[in-house]
């Protein structure tokens, strides 16, 4: 799973990004160990936003799977015959 974390307000937040930045510590931890959860392991390989909505995510679950939605996919011709 891949998490994004957000904007959170730091001592180097750029004062162009304050205003966006609204997200915070513990709910980027929150998060994370909700991702840990059995009912979050539909989202092993997928990419989510700390801020999104655990419960939208639940509700969508079948639709994420089926159309493999959130997903990151690297693909490539691997050997070593690529690398002579």
């Amino acid at each position: 799973m891949a998490l994004h974390p957000g904007i959170v307000k730091t001592d180097m937040t750029n004062p162009i990004f304050e205003p966006f930045a609204l997200d915070t510590p513990a709910l980027i931890g929150g998060v994370g160990v909700w991702l840990s959860t059995e009912q979050a392991a539909f989202l092993s390989g997928k990419y989510i936003e700390s801020n999104w909505s655990v419960e939208d995510l639940v509700a969508k679950k079948d639709e994420i799977v089926s159309k493999r939605l959130l997903s990151i996919i690297l693909k490539g011709e691997f050997g070593s015959e690529r690398f002579e």
